[in-house]
């Protein structure tokens, strides 16, 4: 057992993150893909996966493994919602599904609105960091010699948090001997005000990636967005037994410290020390606290993991102040030499010895080298996050090179002249040897990694997953917030001026919702690239022989379209499928679907269709069909010839959804926080859309809708409007007067509107009543806005909402049908899965105000309005 990976697995199998223990992010035994043959008349996109939502991890490979199904070359996918999938990495077959939810007995992922509200600050946001829920977010880790995955897993039971590892049996996804264990802590220290410094499983957030030395499970811990008091963790566990040999708290005697580096595992030398970055936090000169800095820990003792050795950069007060965290990035250990590069924030790279770290010293003397890798100053999101280092080890032609790609900079490589990296401080950036024409936007780094044979000429390949910033779309839309389409390229390594292929040169080849920290990974002439939308890609060189693929989709407007569909019991949503001519193909393509789940039936508008033609599936759900996530397989014959793709069907009780409207400039209110009920169908749970964080576009940013127990939904919300406004004289109380304290306002003009589009509802048989709640601050005369609701299956309808003059907002839901009121209702039928509300104002001095909304599934509210 062991160190999990080594030099002769790493030729076949991606068993822990970034590819190898050092965390180089190269494979150097891709003998497939080269620069010759990565183009767009070569490459592309193979297929999907469907999952049941977002991928925060990087997927894992392994080759001829012997599952159920005989042995497989089979490809992991963890996503936030806690389900491990197992898919054969040849085709779309699903060879194993692991549910680490139990929603009949109150077990599900935790609702990220839940970590995002502080009583009386932060609201019950779903738009940052992450978007719906946190369940398993690092990439796990693989020992082949017992055969098993290790993972960490975030649960909300019943009210309570709980974080667990847990040890999975890679062949069939059974829970090992003594799996899973529920992760416990404390050590002493003043940090929280008492004595002693507990683990929270609440607040500490786990991002970084898991590792495995000496037999040990490493896991570290940081919080999410800053909020809340939390310190960073390290504890290791023993791989065999799931007990606890080691606990570490950054800042026992202070406050934060967090440990999550991007995503990346921590690095571990030949020795099994293991070597993190940390983040902002308390700093004693290593007494008891480790902010800002890199540590050096050893083999646990007596439960204790010791800290060797540190290095901390001698303006680490300047960074802690100014939130510039160390941490942002992991490090990476130079092969064949005692070296460790790593940087963060600040847009530095530190180069330093495993032999000994440095200290803290002036000017960082006690290193070897100091690399600025963009100039710019804090305050411009120059940092290093999602760009971690990439190191390739070519030991000839132009030599071993770094690679690294931080926010509003170029593609960079740096030479290593064997002790440090060559520089030259004329250029631009610290002396790159190769750059990238253009450069990303802010907070937009690219998430890189590299293939290559060995050092042979011509096979070297950066690949980079960047946010798309010239989608129109997502104009001027933070890569670190939201939801952000993705772009994935394929640079020469030899000349990073050289884009071979781009996700979107062809259409079909897209990637969906940047994955954030999530590298793609290259296996045996594959790239496997994880996303927000709820699929992996999968591209490799495309077949030279006739014949024809096939993809299905959800479309869903403003948002990436993904293979998941959504529906209540009883409901009958949709797949578009397609079939796209390959080599001069021009046969029909029978169509079928397997793996239905009980009482669903399956229809096909055509069937068979012709090549380049397509196909409506939709699946008729029965009030007994259980709730679940069924992966399903659409397979397409022509003759001797057959195709499939992957899509996934989740099934889930019918619960309302609700969102409401605030801005943190102008409006004295804040957003409403989980428990808070209100509305006409008094709900919690209100979704808070902050209107500062949220441009004015053509095609507004969405928003993941959460249900009333905080429960993703599938279902997108995204918004326009000229400004949104204070209702001033509705006093800021919990529930329905917060609920009605801020509103979108389309201005006074009739030109001008307000809309709120909602898209991938739940398909419901019967249907669902829209509340759209409409008080503006009241003015010495009455004022009139008009109401639309149109979509798909909508008989476009419009209601006018008067609001009397001097009138305000007091406690008491009034509706309004051409008449005065405070709100009005829109029913929608039978599996209608989207709309478009739009708010008018009516005459120059109208007003057409937008505080809410909510979706009521009609067969949980029948109360007469229909």
């Amino acid at each position: 057992m062991g160190v999990s990976t080594c030099a002769s697995c790493v030729a076949a199998n991606v068993l822990t993150d970034r590819y190898d223990n050092n965390r180089t992010g190269a494979n150097l035994n891709e003998t497939t893909l080269t620069t010759a043959n990565v183009n767009t008349g070569n490459f592309g996109k193979l297929w999907s996966y469907a999952v049941d939502g977002a991928i925060q991890a990087q997927p894992l490979y392994v080759q001829n493994v012997n599952t159920g199904l005989g042995v497989r070359n089979v490809l992991y996918v963890v996503t936030m919602n806690d389900v491990v999938h197992a898919f054969d990495a040849d085709s779309t077959t699903l060879v194993w599904q692991r549910d680490l939810r139990n929603p009949a007995a109150g077990v599900g992922a935790v609702p990220i609105v839940d970590l995002t509200y502080v009583p009386n600050g932060h609201p019950a946001s779903n738009d940052g960091n992450i978007v719906g829920t946190v369940g398993i977010e690092s990439t796990p880790v693989i020992d082949l010699g017992n055969q098993t995955m290790y993972l960490l897993a975030r649960t909300k039971e019943n009210g309570v948090y709980v974080q667990r590892l847990h040890a999975l049996d890679i062949r069939t996804g059974a829970e090992k001997s003594g799996s899973p264990a529920t992760i416990q802590g404390a050590v002493s220290g003043t940090g929280d005000g008492g004595t002693t410094v507990v683990f929270d499983p609440m607040v500490s957030h786990q991002r970084a990636g898991l590792a495995l030395a000496n037999g040990q499970i490493y896991i570290a811990w940081a919080s999410h967005e800053d909020l809340h008091g939390y310190h960073g963790w390290v504890m290791s566990y023993d791989e065999t037994t799931l007990l606890r040999t080691g606990v570490l708290c950054i800042t026992p005697n202070a406050t934060e410290g967090g440990i999550w580096m991007a995503g990346r595992a921590p690095a571990i030398d030949a020795s099994g020390n293991v070597y993190y970055a940390t983040a902002n936090g308390g700093w004693d000169n290593h007494v008891t606290n480790f902010g800002e800095s890199f540590i050096k820990l050893g083999t646990p003792n007596a439960g204790i993991l010791p800290v060797l050795d540190w290095f901390t950069p001698s303006d680490w007060s300047e960074l802690n102040d100014g939130d510039v965290d160390l941490g942002s990035a992991g490090p990476v250990l130079i092969p064949g030499t005692p070296l460790i590069i790593g940087g963060g924030k600040q847009s530095q790279l530190y180069l330093t010895s495993t032999t000994s770290l440095g200290g803290e010293s002036g000017g960082n003397s006690g290193i070897e080298q100091t690399i600025v890798v963009n100039p710019l100053n804090y305050a411009s999101e120059t940092a290093i996050r999602a760009g971690s280092p990439v190191y390739w080890n070519r030991s000839g032609g132009l030599g071993p090179w770094l690679y690294v790609w931080a926010d509003q900079d170029y593609l960079n490589a740096y030479h290593f002249n064997g002790a440090t990296f060559d520089t030259n401080p004329s250029q631009p950036n610290d002396g790159p040897v190769s750059q990238s024409t253009f450069t990303t936007g802010a907070s937009g780094g690219g998430v890189i990694t590299l293939s290559a044979n060995g050092s042979t000429a011509g096979s070297g390949i950066v690949w980079a997953a960047t946010p798309d910033f010239n989608y129109t779309g997502y104009a001027n839309v933070d890569g670190e917030l939201g939801l952000m389409r993705g772009l994935l390229r394929a640079f020469d390594a030899d000349n990073l001026g050289t884009v071979l292929w781009d996700s979107d040169q062809r259409a079909g080849d897209d990637m969906g919702f940047l994955p954030k920290y999530s590298s793609p990974i290259v296996a045996n002439g594959r790239v496997y690239m994880a996303s927000f939308s709820g699929f992996v890609s999968v591209y490799g060189l495309l077949p030279t022989q006739p014949g024809f693929n096939l993809t299905a989709t959800v479309p869903v407007a403003g948002v990436e379209a993904g293979p998941v569909a959504t529906a209540n019991p009883g409901g009958s949503p949709s797949y578009a499928v397609a079939a796209g001519a390959v080599g001069g193909f021009n046969g029909n393509i029978a169509l079928s679907v397997s793996g239905l789940p009980t009482g669903t039936t399956a229809n096909w508008s055509s069937n068979p269709i012709a090549a380049s033609a397509a196909s409506t599936l939709t699946l008729t759900t029965s009030s007994t069909t259980p709730v679940g996530t069924y992966p399903l397989t659409i397979t397409g014959t022509s003759g001797a010839l057959a195709q499939t793709t992957s899509i996934a069907l989740v099934v889930r009780p019918p619960r309302a959804m609700s969102m409401e409207f605030w801005t943190s400039v102008g409006c004295t209110v804040v957003g409403m926080g989980p428990a808070e009920v209100a509305g006409v169908v008094a709900r919690p749970y209100w979704l808070s859309s902050e209107y500062a964080q949220r441009p004015n576009s053509d095609l507004p940013v969405p928003e993941s809708l959460i249900d009333e127990t905080g429960a993703s939904t599938g279902a997108w919300g995204s918004w326009s409007a000229a400004n949104e406004t204070a209702n001033s004289n509705v006093p800021d109380n919990p529930g329905d007067f917060r609920l009605m304290g801020c509103y979108l306002d389309p201005g006074s003009s009739s030109s001008g509107n307000a809309t709120v589009q909602i898209t991938n509802l739940p398909a419901n048989a019967g249907g669902y009543d829209v509340f759209v709640y409409a008080a503006a601050a009241a003015t010495g005369s009455a004022r009139t806005g008009n109401y639309q609701i149109s979509g798909p299956g909508i008989s476009t309808t419009s209601t006018n909402v008067i609001q009397a003059a001097n009138t305000n907002f007091s406690g008491t839901y009034v509706r309004a049908n051409n008449s005065a009121g405070n709100y009005v209702m829109f029913p929608l039928g039978a599996n209608v899965t989207g709309f478009t509300l739009t708010a008018t104002p009516v005459g120059s001095a109208g007003a057409a105000p937008i505080n809410g909304i909510q979706i009521v599934p009609d067969d949980i509210f029948r109360d007469g309005f229909e």
